[in-house]
């Protein structure tokens, strides 16, 4: 559907995968169709009113529910102004409509996640909910720009480094929230892409006041709730009423444990289950990887590994977990088999003061079914909660809740002069393809006539057509023509250098024109005005 100023794709089958990212600016893809949105959510509605929900996961669905609702509203009321919705406001009487994402800064096309929720709420009358998953690894910290040298030089990609600071430990990768905003370096950053956007043509971000309000905040929010609650603000100014928690915060409470218990009592029939699953999507998806989508969870004689993290006190990384059932009763452990740290399963397991989160397919597991109406999620999560859908069926013994997906493709705005549009390159592409033919086949219509050494090889090629033998009888005359070609193509060098030329500055140009089209630059080099304008367009646009 074309509008003025905005594109919308719908894509309206609810198996369109491998859903692909839009190519084009101002595009947004959705599955199921958008249409169909408001049956999807009462078709769940309708299952978890059913006498189909065993009663302990109707028991612990309302229990965290109950939960966030609470959590939610002392966690908005810690960084947002003004008179906020009581916590009722967030109770069992309305749908929710969930989605979650890392605490980085991400592109455009994740953002639309949050803005569709909202708008989806707004039209069914429910409640819109992120999940921060703070609990997952920073692997990147640092954040791409488009930039140039000067103003002779092609674009190109600068990496610039966050300013964040992580504690003093070995390990490679931390949790987000283990990592510290530093404020002694949120001037330099602030110059740093000031400069890079400047230097190809953009005067206006949002990053500066974005680092600014990041370095208001008070000095004990992680990075991960740092990131974040400045986002919310922004959604928050803009019309966009979702609530949020960060994950972590999730994990301290009597629903996440309760469910935490009921995966070690299951342990064995979880990670039998799991491997099942993720062994019947690799066969199925043909993906040989043993890293992809998830690794396999292990098994070490009678220590059965689940798919969660123990994070051990005083400690920032994540570790494996181990379950042992034995005589005495069941044991937790930081890995499997390691029996030196174990402590007894059970009430006791928590009085250790562990920490236990849950691993990626864990994690939307229990949002999809303990918290959400209805989940909405990025094109990666979309793919590989096909996986998810058969542990809940086969481990929970469920029909897996339907689910949403979604993203955006929005460039940055640039000056006219830096950008041509993907046609114009085409047409280009086309062009110099077609002047290489001719090269090749017809070198000598590329012939000077004013030069004698070219005019009198035009001549000898003009009398060799003239004679050209009847078929069968070609042969000489073949041999003869191809020796003149030869040094007509000699006579007419410049023009193939000429060409290569040509086509190398082509390429430059269409690989710069691809860094400029990128879908994945941030959202903090983005005007905020802009970037929330045409996100909250994309979302409002019904088929």
């Amino acid at each position: 559907i074309r509008l003025p100023g905005r594109v919308l794709l719908v894509t309206d089958s609810v198996h369109g995968f491998p859903l692909r990212a839009p190519r084009g600016n101002n595009l947004a893809a959705i599955v199921p169709d958008r249409s169909t949105i408001a049956s999807l959510l009462q078709a769940n509605l309708s299952f978890w009113n059913s006498s189909q929900v065993p009663s302990w996961i109707g028991t612990l669905r309302r229990l965290a529910r109950s939960q966030i609702a609470t959590l939610s509203h002392d966690y908005a009321e810690s960084y947002l102004n003004g008179p906020l919705v009581p916590s009722a406001e967030l109770s069992l009487n309305r749908p929710w409509i969930l989605g979650g994402h890392q605490a980085e800064l991400f592109h455009p096309g994740v953002w639309f996640k949050n803005i569709l929720i909202d708008r989806l709420a707004k039209e069914t009358n429910s409640v819109g909910l992120h999940a921060i998953i703070d609990h997952d690894l920073a692997r990147v910290t640092t954040l791409r720009a488009p930039s140039r040298a000067d103003s002779r030089q092609r674009a190109h990609i600068t990496t610039l480094p966050l300013p964040l600071s992580r504690p003093s430990t070995p390990d490679t990768f931390l949790p987000w929230n283990a990592w510290q905003v530093d404020r002694s370096k949120i001037e330099d950053t602030c110059g740093r892409i000031r400069q890079a956007l400047e230097s190809v043509g953009i005067t206006k971000s949002m990053s500066t006041d974005y680092f600014h309000q990041v370095a208001s905040l008070p000095e004990d929010r992680n990075a991960a709730l740092a990131l974040s609650q400045v986002r919310h603000r922004m959604e928050r100014r803009h019309g966009i009423s979702n609530w949020e928690f960060p994950m972590s915060y999730l994990c301290q409470g009597k629903s996440w444990r309760e469910f935490v218990e009921h995966c070690v009592a299951n342990a064995a029939e979880l990670n039998r289950t799991y491997n099942e699953c993720l062994d019947d999507y690799r066969s199925r998806e043909q993906i040989t990887n043993p890293a992809q989508p998830v690794p396999r969870l292990g098994r070490q004689g009678d220590w059965i590994e689940p798919p969660l993290w123990i994070r051990l006190p005083g400690q920032f990384s994540r570790n494996r977990m181990g379950v042992s059932k034995l005589e005495s009763g069941g044991l937790v452990a930081p890995e499997p088999g390691s029996h030196d740290s174990a402590v007894p399963g059970g009430e006791p397991f928590w009085e250790s003061s562990w920490i236990v989160w849950p691993r990626a397919l864990t994690t939307t597991l229990f949002l999809r079914v303990f918290i959400a109406d209805l989940f909405v999620h990025g094109i990666g999560g979309g793919q590989y909660d096909r996986l998810t859908d058969a542990i809940i069926e086969r481990f929970l013994r469920i029909p897996p809740p339907k689910f949403l997906t979604c993203t955006a493709t929005l460039w940055l705005t640039f000056p006219e002069s830096s950008s041509i549009e993907e046609p114009a390159l085409t047409e280009q592409a086309m062009a110099l393809e077609h002047q290489r033919q001719r090269l090749r086949a017809c070198p000598e219509q590329f012939l000077d006539l004013q030069v004698p050494a070219q005019m009198q090889l035009a001549i000898e090629h003009r009398q060799l057509l003239d004679r050209m033998p009847p078929r069968g009888l070609k042969k000489t005359w073949d041999h003869e023509m191809r020796g003149l070609k030869a040094k007509i193509v000699a006579a007419i060098d410049e023009h193939f250098h000429a060409w290569d030329d040509r086509m190398t500055a082509f390429e430059a140009r269409k690989l710069e024109q691809k860094i400029l089209q990128s879908r994945e630059f941030s959202y903090v080099l983005f005007e905020e005005q802009d970037v929330l304008h045409r996100l909250i367009q994309l979302a409002i646009t019904r088929c």
